[in-house]
């Protein structure tokens, strides 16, 4: 998870439901499309962009 807050907009909480959904590494969080990281409580679609 720390490796998840080096994104901006990232922090604990948003983190922790990325790796729930099994985003653990930015990599993953990179290779991800727009509409599965918007089902995400607390992305925004701002957010996804900068990912």
């Amino acid at each position: 998870m720390k490796e998840l807050h080096k994104l901006t907009g990232i922090g604990p909480v948003l983190s922790w439901r990325l790796v729930e959904v099994s985003y653990d590494s930015i990599a993953k969080v990179a290779a991800a499309q727009e509409k599965g990281l918007g089902k995400i409580n607390g992305i925004t679609p701002h957010k996804v962009r900068l990912s």
